[in-house]
């Protein structure tokens, strides 16, 4: 998911619009009897759910935006996600 971010850089300028920067984050979404879970393992503390995968999905996407918002608020930084492994493990139960 890419979500699209206003830089901070160019807030003090008077009539210019801030630019805004593409993040691209991994999005986990799990489906369980109730619906579907989605979580942003990019930012600690970023998950929603949703009855709907399309629901969970829109979800997620105002949560991270809200949370990134937050984060650049408080001075933090958020980072692109570099490297990316999604596996299937099976084990006997």
């Amino acid at each position: 998911m890419t979500i699209s971010i206003p830089s901070r850089k160019l807030a003090h300028r008077k009539r210019a619009a801030p630019k805004q920067k593409n993040i691209a984050l991994v999005i986990v979404i799990e489906q369980d009897k109730d619906g579907y879970f989605a979580h942003c393992p990019a930012l600690q503390g970023c998950y929603t759910q949703g009855e709907t995968y399309d629901e969970a999905m829109a979800n997620i996407k105002d949560t991270a935006i809200l949370h990134i918002e937050d984060r650049l608020a408080n001075g933090e930084s958020v980072r692109d996600a570099k490297t990316v492994s999604l596996t299937m493990l099976e084990v006997a139960a």
